[in-house]
């Protein structure tokens, strides 16, 4: 296993208990109404959450859309292990790499990634996994931090410029992308494949 995602996983394994209180989760715990904006309108019967966490993104969207297949992909089997508690029983939670997914080609309506695609250490091949997942028709939705300056020296997560992002989805096939401003210390970008 790479020395960064072996860290990154350990880091998340030691704070999945207090993940969901700790200032550790506010940055996704803020992005959550600007995704749920994004997905509330869509008529879709399954989504994946790379990187789900705890799964505090599928709790919130099944309130609204309980009959939705809703699965989830971690790198952190502690942070799954919260999410099974707080999640219902058919949520499909699993071990793994967003390098690497586990699912056959075509399977998901809407893929997200929440406050997670700048821990990825192959973001270029996450972004190939996710469009080689999507159905036709279907929509990426990434949610993460703008980090510039000072702070790019203290945050272990990198934050993409909109020229990165465009690059990532373009090249893994994504034919239209829209990235959006409206979060706070963030961006909202979307890629659909058509």
């Amino acid at each position: 296993m790479d020395n960064n995602r072996e860290k990154i996983m350990k880091e998340f394994d030691s704070k999945a208990r207090i993940y969901d209180t700790s200032k550790m989760s506010q940055f996704a715990v803020n992005c959550h109404p600007y995704v749920l904006n994004s997905l509330l309108p869509l008529n879709f019967n399954n989504i994946l959450d790379i990187g789900c966490g705890t799964g505090s993104l599928l709790s919130k969207l099944l309130h609204e859309k309980p009959k939705v297949r809703a699965f989830g992909l971690d790198l952190s089997e502690n942070m799954l292990e919260v999410a099974k508690e707080k999640l219902p029983k058919n949520v499909e939670l699993v071990y793994g790499e967003a390098e690497a997914l586990p699912y056959d080609n075509k399977k998901f309506e809407v893929v997200t990634m929440v406050d997670s695609f700048g821990f990825f250490v192959n973001p270029e091949q996450a972004a190939v996994e996710a469009y080689r997942i999507l159905k036709p028709r279907g929509q990426l939705i990434i949610a993460d931090k703008r980090i510039t300056g000072l702070k790019k020296l203290f945050i272990k997560s990198i934050g993409y410029e909109e020229k990165d992002i465009r690059y990532f989805l373009s090249n893994a096939g994504f034919d239209i992308i829209n990235i959006l401003d409206n979060v706070p210390k963030g961006y909202l970008a979307i890629g659909d494949k058509c």
